[in-house]
């Protein structure tokens, strides 16, 4: 039976795979979502995410381990792992990143909202209303810590270089409309089997057209 390892990014949790979890089990895959958050309720590190995914994976026995987003990233620092057969690395930052934030917004869908004012954000105080609902942005940032994570993690390029490195099969995949990431980078790491999803944005295991995405997944497991 083939074995999945399932990692999640930031401000995400294990339950964002639960379909794709559902879909690969009927498909008699064998499937582990991992945790990131484990253990860890306040004040997160990178450094703590991996050891959280080395652990599962050292847990699930040799497997394919799937990672979006920065979950990707953590896949990548587990490369040198015995347990770790083959990468499918998901919408994964590497090398340079784009740094374009109006794209970065409207790849988000975020300026439609505040443009039609669903979304009111106010700069003085840090804060966002929807639905006349306040909402502080430090408040998720200090449960998760995101920011830190990546300060942590270096920049892109150590996660470029992981990759250029190993010798294990390596897949990756993005969506076409995704402003979040240079997927010029990817290119570059020419030992690596590239995927690019038209029409599709980051998160691609959420997307209206996400089946395309798990049969690619299951194709390449």
């Amino acid at each position: 039976m083939k074995k999945a390892l399932l990692i999640h990014g930031a401000y995400m949790s294990s339950l964002d795979f639960k379909e794709m979890k559902s879909f690969l089990e009927k498909h008699n895959v064998n499937v582990s979502a991992v945790e990131l958050n484990d253990g860890y309720p306040e004040i997160i590190s990178y450094s703590n995410y991996i050891d959280n995914a080395k652990h599962a994976l050292q847990e699930f026995g040799e497997c394919t381990v799937i990672g979006i987003s920065m979950g990707g990233m953590i896949a990548s620092e587990l490369l040198n792992e015995k347990n770790l057969k083959k990468a499918i690395l998901l919408s994964t930052p590497v090398g340079k990143a784009p740094g374009n934030l109006k794209y970065l917004l409207l790849n988000l869908k975020i300026l439609p909202q505040i443009l039609a004012g669903k979304i009111r954000i106010n700069p003085k105080e840090l804060t966002y209303e929807i639905e006349n609902k306040t909402y502080k942005f430090l408040e998720k940032i200090k449960r998760f810590e995101p920011i830190s994570v990546m300060k942590d993690s270096g920049n892109f390029l150590r996660i470029f270089d992981n990759i250029k490195a190993s010798k294990k099969s390596i897949i990756m995949a993005y969506g076409d409309k995704d402003c979040t990431v240079n997927i010029g980078e990817a290119r570059k790491l020419t030992k690596v089997k590239l995927k690019i999803f038209e029409k599709m944005s980051h998160l691609l295991i959420h997307e209206k057209n996400r089946k395309i995405v798990y049969d690619y997944v299951l194709e390449n497991l």
